[in-house]
């Protein structure tokens, strides 16, 4: 059962992020998630794009339906969440929290999507970790958490300003809620990978800066991890985020720094 405080947040979410909204699309808003053998390491996207849990702009706006709407999003998910897929009567490991991240349906051309450059990086992470005994390389996906800056976004690309500007605080105290005061994440290490790769200032982070308490995080490196501080005693990682059109040698790199960074740890 969902903590209260939980459903309060949900619920301040949503109508806040209703403001924002245009008439006619339909949103996502997919809840933190961490495997099964959770190790304490979370990653940060920017937004879910393409998560099966979505709503308009009107449904947001209702009491009654926003209800509906926090429970979808609170449900456990697994791969048998997604209206494609159906797969718990085809693969019993399809009921773990992370499984949709390797299910072989889920690269089909109804599934999601094909995986991501975001993806890619914690896959080749988790691997490289494990590769030195820190995880199990088969298990990647059960191994780590997974949430994203803004909590609403629509079915492609990144949250406009005015969606971006209407959830920030809404999005980064349920964040801060789920990873530091619920006693389940307790994380020790996070990677945030949102910043663009041709920037050299901390874009995506920055709004955050105050509302998540990061210390640090100034650039220090001209390079795919540009910068690390904290978040109380967690330590944080800040990274570019390895562009799609690009060849996936830029997410080895970063996989690289990475699994470095988190194997000093």
């Amino acid at each position: 059962m969902a903590c209260q405080q939980c459903l309060t947040l949900y619920n301040t979410l949503l109508s806040d992020a209703a403001r924002g909204m245009q008439v006619g699309p339909s949103y996502n808003c997919a809840a933190p998630l961490k495997g099964d053998l959770y190790s304490g390491i979370v990653f940060v996207g920017r937004a879910v794009n393409g998560w099966p849990i979505d709503f308009t702009k009107n449904q947001a706006f209702d009491a009654n339906q926003r209800t509906q709407i926090i429970s979808r999003i609170l449900e456990p998910e697994g791969c048998y969440s997604h209206p494609y897929l159906r797969c718990t009567l085809l693969d019993s490991e399809c009921a773990r929290p992370m499984h949709w991240r390797v299910h072989p349906r889920l690269r089909a051309p109804r599934g999601l999507r094909t995986r991501s450059r975001f993806e890619e990086v914690i896959a080749i992470t988790m691997n490289r970790l494990g590769e030195r005994g820190d995880a199990h390389n088969s298990l990647w996906h059960e191994e780590h958490g997974w949430a994203n800056l803004y909590q609403v976004a629509p079915p492609t690309g990144n949250p406009g300003t005015a969606l971006s500007n209407a959830q920030r605080e809404a999005s980064a105290a349920l964040l801060r809620h789920i990873l530091f005061e619920h006693s389940e994440w307790n994380p020790r290490a996070i990677v945030f990978i949102t910043e663009s790769i041709s920037t050299s200032v901390l874009n995506y982070i920055e709004p955050f800066r105050e509302l998540l308490g990061i210390e640090g995080a100034d650039v220090i490196a001209n390079s795919m991890l540009m910068a690390s501080g904290s978040i109380g005693d967690v330590p944080i990682a800040i990274s570019r985020r390895p562009d799609a059109r690009r060849r996936s040698g830029l997410a080895l790199d970063l996989a690289t720094e990475l699994a470095d960074w988190l194997g000093r740890g």
